[in-house]
């Protein structure tokens, strides 16, 4: 378990998290292929539309939820895109719809059971102690392989 700042939203560690991961790879940040979105389908499929126009083309995106990736899988089937031959999707929250999309999504599960657990302990911290600083909590994830992603050789 690890601490987080905390005046940092989800979707902001996610997008620490992601150039992380390409200074990790020795990959530079390239700011047009970081396209904001509201975590609905309608913008995850606004997002993939404007991803579509860059040249060279993305081969793959990585939406903050799962139903933003959803909206991307419609932008790309629309655009003639096959998942994953052409392009791999990953989403976030591992929502039930996830595994009956088209393809299937691969996703990052929370445990939300233990996400309830450390709220429920974290309040109760302080409001038995409630001169104790504000603080979260960031609980592990796991990668749920599904058909929208392929590996690469």
């Amino acid at each position: 378990m690890h601490y987080r700042s905390f005046a940092l939203t989800p979707s902001a560690q996610r997008v620490i998290g992601y150039r992380q991961a390409l200074q990790e790879a020795g990959l530079e940040v390239d700011e047009a292929l970081m396209v904001r979105g509201d975590f609905h389908p309608r913008s995850g499929y606004e997002a993939a539309r404007r991803l579509l126009e860059l040249r060279p083309l993305p081969t793959a995106l990585f939406a903050c939820n799962d139903m933003m990736a959803i909206g991307a899988l419609r932008a790309l089937a629309e655009a003639g895109l096959r998942v994953p031959e052409d392009f791999s999707i990953v989403g976030y929250d591992d929502i039930e719809l996830a595994s009956y999309a088209a393809p299937p999504l691969t996703t990052i599960r929370q445990d939300k059971v233990a996400i309830a657990e450390s709220a429920l302990r974290l309040a109760l911290e302080r409001i038995a102690q409630p001169e104790l600083p504000a603080r979260c909590e960031t609980l592990p994830v796991e990668l749920v392989e599904r058909q929208s992603t392929r590996r690469m050789a």
